[in-house]
């Protein structure tokens, strides 16, 4: 089953009424797409048959399957639409014919034929929780295609027919970086969301998917869409007022527009043994020595009108608790820009730590790391609170692992300018790594230079 925090179930109420029938393609018994006495002529509209479940692209006369699953109607097959922007897997036209062709972010959103849409999240999620309620042990097949041994479980039951079309990663005019992917593995599909500069929602089906929204979708990923046909409540994305989400622009605990920087404060001459203080707002940190460094073994929790951050749920108790979460670039105090190109820094990096501090390099975390194993593997000494991080979506893992930015933007195979190597550690297994969105929010812990 796909789980949320708050399920709630929508738009079921055809799907109720039918004793839980698992393909509402008719009405109680009736035919498909409205009463017995509608004529031909006033079931097709826009290019769509409602009796015939099809749907004619106008634009290039193509015609696709369409489902109808509780009050929605789906294609059911991948979009095949060819505008700037779109690819067939491995440059493949015989995968365009079979499993539709891969978008990008920014042309997904105008890319469905009149009077059709690309889904929001919570499009899908009407569709999920339908399913769920359907098929509460097997959900997560009940929308796949048949015959595909990555897929052995699909039933398919509904008719949406999920195609594991694979993904095509790119950066940049179409530099094929990470080029073409998962084919006949996984099905992902574009989501509309208001603004997608860094990172932003997808939608993964197949046995593997940590969850069914997952929120590392590059802008310049292209993926698979499936339209969704308007209703009678459908309204068009407003463009103006929209804002990314996944900015940090927004303050958890004060006003943008009356923002003002407090001056240097007055610390102490000399400060408690194993303390320092930050002479930007009076915060004291607790610090220690550990081999040849000496580590703040407390999570930063500075703030200015320029770089805010982010409490924890947006809770500032969490704040004072765990330190604030921050954005890469916040963090090494560079302008938003560089979320999607690389700086190339050299050097130590004051960032946002208190003067005579640094944000770590990964040779330094290493460097860390290696002496704590070889001292009996107990980082107790680092007093690592477990303040989570916060992803384009919402926030996750509190009291459960911690998450520290390094200066290391990652520069491998399956890196990209958008990516930057972190350290983690949790009570299970210890000390770990890994490379996240510079957009993404996690702790900092600064080192002495």
């Amino acid at each position: 089953m796909w789980k949320r925090l708050s399920m709630t179930m929508k738009n079921n109420v055809l799907l109720a009424s039918c004793g839980l029938l698992a393909v509402t393609l008719v009405a109680c018994g009736g035919e498909s797409g409205g009463s017995p006495t509608q004529s031909n002529s006033e079931g097709i509209q826009n290019g769509y048959n409602s009796f015939g479940n099809t749907l004619t692209d106008s634009r290039d006369g193509q015609v696709y399957r369409t489902v109808t699953i509780g009050e929605q109607t789906w294609m059911a097959e991948n979009l095949n639409y060819a505008m700037d922007g779109s690819y067939c897997y491995d440059d493949d036209p015989a995968n365009c014919a079979k499993y539709g062709r891969l978008y990008t972010w920014s042309v997904s959103k105008t890319a469905c034929p009149s009077g059709w849409h690309l889904p929001t999240k919570d499009d899908w999620w009407t569709l999920f929780d339908l399913v769920n309620e359907a098929y509460p042990d097997s959900a997560k097949w009940a929308l796949l295609a048949k015959g595909y041994d990555h897929w052995p479980k699909a039933f398919d039951a509904y008719g949406f027919s999920a195609l594991p079309a694979g993904e095509g990663g790119f950066y940049g005019e179409l530099t094929r970086n990470l080029g073409y992917k998962w084919l006949n593995h996984t099905a992902f599909f574009q989501i509309s969301t208001s603004s997608c500069s860094v990172s932003c929602d997808l939608v993964c089906l197949d046995d593997d998917c940590a969850a069914v929204f997952l929120p590392n979708n590059s802008p310049t990923s292209a993926l698979s869409i499936r339209c969704l046909k308007n209703d009678a409540f459908y309204q068009e994305p407003s463009q103006s007022s929209a804002k990314s989400s996944s900015s940090f622009e927004i303050s958890s605990n004060s006003a943008e527009d009356s923002c003002v920087d407090s001056k240097s404060v007055s610390c102490p001459e000399q400060s408690e043994l194993g303390t320092i203080c930050d002479n930007r707002d009076g915060k004291i940190y607790k610090v220690v020595t550990i081999g040849t460094q000496t580590w703040m073994i407390e999570n930063l929790n500075f703030s200015s009108c320029d770089i805010k951050g982010f409490c924890y749920d947006n809770d500032p108790n969490n704040c004072n608790q765990y330190g604030r979460l921050y954005s890469w670039t916040d963090v090494m105090g560079l302008d938003k820009s560089y979320q999607n190109k690389y700086s190339n820094l050299t050097g130590l990096q004051q960032g946002i730590c208190p003067q005579g501090f640094h944000i770590p390099s990964n040779v330094e975390v290493d460097e860390l790391i290696t002496f704590v194993d070889a001292n009996g593997g107990d980082a107790y000494l680092l007093a690592i609170m477990f303040g989570g991080k916060k992803s384009s979506s919402d926030f996750s893992d509190l009291d459960k692992k911690a998450y520290f930015w390094t200066t290391d933007e990652d520069h491998s195979d399956f890196g990209s300018p958008n990516n930057v190597i972190i350290w983690t550690y949790s009570e299970a297994f210890g000390f770990g790594g890994g490379s996240v969105f510079k957009d993404s929010g996690l702790s900092a812990r600064c080192v002495k230079d």
